[in-house]
């Protein structure tokens, strides 16, 4: 006896449909990646509602934090005469706290109408929540609703954990980034963290205050004064390659004080990487050391006048470290011997002195040296050095203070 024709497409169609919102059920989670826990039960119920023809449905989930539980009722726009006072009074009636005593169906009728009510438990024993689906259909639910039922509950579940431990992560991220803020906004110094590309990304209020500009002024620093002009073109250059490289940078530079006074600092960029090697940002610490340029110049400018007066004494003059490596000689020296500052320094005098003297002035040299300043004599003794450009020796007497 052959199976009427109508019925056969009738079940091809229902066989498609329930495939097709088999397909949408399991793709739901795709949909919920980086969703609120809220947002999740609205689309889940919403997907329900359509796919099962429903007249309401309804979801209550705990929150294992303890926090108050997500409840949502949903109800189908033609379903005008039912009332939501109504569906919560037949839910709290059947489904209260104990999950042992949800039944898994029920008819029960709502604003005077009978409707078929089903559960599906979500967890192994309803410890999660509970879902409620209501039709006016006396066959509801069907084997296949029952089934797309049961996996809208498992993927809910499973795109509700995954939402929470986005939130504990995103919480305890927070709290790491608030805990990194404090640390941050006390160092005692000018700090500056910078993106992976070298973005300004945070500065600490010692930088703001000390430049008197805005962290978004701050961030243009490449095309403002922040950096003296003069310094700007080398220190966009180096930075420029560090980031490229990711290797760290120290410079000195310029930079604008508040009253627009330009002091020196030494800027050191240090590339802060994950457990895998990639850079996740920059540590930028600025170390002012205008004082410390101040007094080097001083001292260079003192040297200079030392080195100008000792030239014009009318006699040979040198110094020499402790270690007794010669980094001195005047003018007059040079000239009468014929060397070079470069030739010279060190032990290059030595090719000055006449090889008759030449051991004993090097011992009494080595003697001072080897009494580190401490000895009772100074260095005294008497040698013969060669003229430039002449065979002739004329002799000196050597005297030194340590």
């Amino acid at each position: 006896m052959g199976v009427p024709q109508e019925h056969t497409s009738g079940e091809i169609r229902r066989l498609k449909r329930c495939l097709n919102d088999m397909v949408s059920v399991l793709a739901l989670p795709a949909m919920w990646s980086g969703s609120q826990p809220s947002q999740i039960v609205h689309t889940l119920l919403d997907a329900l509602l359509g796919m099962l023809c429903l007249d309401f449905v309804y979801a209550r989930f705990e929150d294992p934090a303890g926090g108050a539980p997500i409840e949502l009722l949903k109800i189908a726009p033609s379903t005008t005469w039912m009332l939501p006072d109504d569906i919560h009074k037949t839910v709290n009636q059947w489904f209260g706290d104990d999950p042992q005593k949800w039944p898994s169906r029920l008819r029960a009728p709502i604003s005077d109408e009978d409707i078929s009510i089903v559960s599906q438990r979500c967890g192994l024993h309803g410890e999660i929540g509970v879902i409620v689906a209501g039709s006016g259909r006396a066959d509801f639910p069907g084997q296949t609703e029952t089934l797309l039922l049961s996996v809208a509950a498992n993927q809910a579940v499973i795109g509700l954990h995954e939402a929470r431990l986005l939130m504990e992560q995103t919480r305890v991220l927070a709290a790491s980034e608030h805990n990194l803020r404090l640390v941050f906004d006390r160092i005692p110094g000018l700090v500056a963290l910078l993106t992976s590309a070298g973005d300004v990304e945070l500065v600490n209020p010692q930088l703001v205050e000390y430049c008197g500009r805005s962290l978004d002024e701050l961030r243009l620093w490449g095309t403002s004064d922040t950096v003296h002009a003069e310094d700007l073109p080398r220190v966009a250059q180096i930075f420029a390659r560090s980031i490229k490289s990711g290797n760290p940078y120290d410079f000195e530079a310029r930079l604008r004080r508040f009253d627009g006074i330009y002091r020196w600092f030494q800027v050191r960029g240090l590339p802060v990487r994950d457990e895998n090697g990639p850079i996740l940002r920059w540590c930028a610490l600025h170390t002012d050391i205008d004082d410390r340029k101040r007094a080097e110049d001083a001292l260079r400018v003192s040297e200079c006048d030392l080195s100008s007066i000792i030239n014009t004494i009318p006699m040979l003059a040198w110094s020499a470290r402790p270690d007794g490596f010669c980094d001195f000689l005047n003018q007059r020296w040079l000239d009468f011997t014929g060397l070079s500052a470069e030739q010279a320094r060190g032990s290059g005098w030595g090719a000055a002195i006449h090889p008759v003297c030449s051991v004993p002035a090097r011992c009494a040299m080595n003697r001072a040296r080897s009494s580190n300043g401490t000895g009772p004599t100074p260095i005294s003794t008497t040698a013969s050095e060669r003229r430039r450009n002449c065979s002739a020796v004329r002799h000196f007497s050597r005297k030194a203070s340590v």
